[in-house]
């Protein structure tokens, strides 16, 4: 059998094991918290509309932020709204705080009167965290996912170990041409994310 007939056969069979295997076979726990637990994405946002504000993010990085949300809106059925200052209508409010022990952290700071929705999140990035360990992949991809991680966590999504995609948790790995995935979310995530919203 020739080489070209053996990656024929074989890309074969993974589309069609990926088409017989739905990505709801990767289950995780979304959006199904109770106020006060302090487990991100372990609550759902107020709606689709996600409104955030940079509030104290360096004016050269405050396009890493512009670009997660992007993704999030190009991605899924949800839709941001910048908002040049943080109020009551505010979804994210983004710092950056290079003392916290984490990349990023999240927690929901204002519930809204139904179990598990979150009104307004928080979430703290540190760039001296993301520099320490960010793996091989290099610090600006690890920056970026770090940011898409922290807000999928503020619309119901949890940590995984075994997708190349935002949620993985933990450094990432180099993946040349290809590293822009570490910012994307994966189809499983997309799907709960539109069922949610």
């Amino acid at each position: 059998m020739s080489i070209r007939r053996r990656h024929l056969l074989f890309a074969l069979a993974v589309a069609s094991l990926s088409a017989v295997i739905p990505s709801t076979s990767l289950a995780d726990p979304f959006g199904s918290g109770q106020p006060g637990q302090p487990n991100p994405g372990l609550w759902v946002a107020d709606g689709a509309d996600h409104w955030y504000c940079l509030h104290d993010v360096p004016a050269v990085d405050q396009w890493r932020y512009h670009n997660a949300l992007a993704i999030l809106d190009v991605q899924t059925d949800m839709y941001d709204v910048h908002t040049p200052t943080c109020g009551t209508a505010t979804d994210i409010v983004f710092i950056v705080n290079n003392n916290i022990e984490l990349n990023g952290l999240t927690g929901c700071m204002i519930w809204v009167l139904r179990p598990s929705v979150c009104d307004q999140a928080w979430v703290a990035v540190s760039p001296a965290n993301v520099h320490a360990g960010y793996g091989t992949a290099g610090f600006n991809t690890s920056y970026n996912k770090t940011i898409g991680h922290e807000t999928g966590h503020t619309v119901g999504l949890t940590h995984n170990f075994w997708t190349i995609s935002t949620m993985r948790s933990g450094p990432i790995h180099d993946l040349g041409w290809f590293n822009y995935l570490w910012t994307l979310y994966e189809p499983h995530h997309v799907d709960h994310i539109n069922a949610q919203y």
